[in-house]
């Protein structure tokens, strides 16, 4: 018959093991959300704002009033 400690510590080396194997499960899909939300995050702080080509046209028009670029303009 196994003595008495052998019990106690088989079972908390099966708890020790199964809760490796959670932390081994969960950690990496936990970390890979987080970068995810993170890199969408980042992205949409970064992103530059789509203009429609009316409001290019007028920049463009605006920059050609200021002379922006050195272009020379002939009238």
């Amino acid at each position: 018959m196994a003595p008495t400690w052998a019990i106690a510590v088989g079972s908390l080396g099966g708890i020790v093991v199964l809760g490796l194997i959670g932390i081994c499960w969960w950690f990496p899909r936990t970390w890979a959300k987080g970068e995810a939300a993170e890199m969408k995050e980042f992205e949409a702080a970064h992103a530059r704002p789509k203009i429609t080509f009316e409001e290019a046209l007028e920049r463009a028009r605006e920059n050609v009033r200021m002379n922006k670029g050195g272009a020379r303009v002939v009238y």
